[in-house]
């Protein structure tokens, strides 16, 4: 775009970045003749590209799976060794975070004929013996 006669401006509100973006690399391209990022100083990462997808769409597919057994699964399936750590900062990058199960498990057989057995049982109560029931033999304020 800026080699088509657009202005730094023009071609940021284009793409949705600021200016100084733009001209960031615009300088780069001109010292190095490309825009990607130069090589950076620093530990070099545990897992590579097609890793870190597998360790997300296995994350994906099986829910229940935690870090130490998408650990071993990566380890057996790509031959990669790293530590369960490393799985949750792939994950927590992707917005893959644990979270407790929305639902409770379901009710047994038993729980749900208890459930209903008490529900009819006390389907015909008035109002008097609900309050009762809350609060004793001294009913101040009632619920229903």
């Amino acid at each position: 775009m800026l080699q088509k006669g657009c202005s730094q401006t023009e071609v940021a509100t284009e793409l949705g970045v600021s200016q100084s973006v733009i001209n960031r690399l615009q300088q780069r391209y001109r010292e190095t003749g490309r825009v990607t990022e130069r090589c950076r100083s620093g530990r070099p990462l545990a897992t590579s590209r097609a890793d870190d997808r597998y360790i997300v769409n296995t994350a994906l597919r099986n829910r229940m799976m935690n870090a130490t057994q998408l650990q071993a699964c990566l380890r057996e399936v790509r031959g990669t060794q790293v530590s369960h750590q490393t799985i949750r900062n792939c994950l927590h990058q992707r917005g893959l975070h644990a979270r407790r199960p929305a639902r409770v498990p379901d009710h047994t057989t038993r729980h749900r004929h208890h459930r209903l057995a008490w529900a009819r049982e006390h389907l015909r109560w008035t109002r008097d013996q609900r309050c009762m029931k809350l609060h004793g033999s001294h009913c101040f304020f009632c619920f229903f």
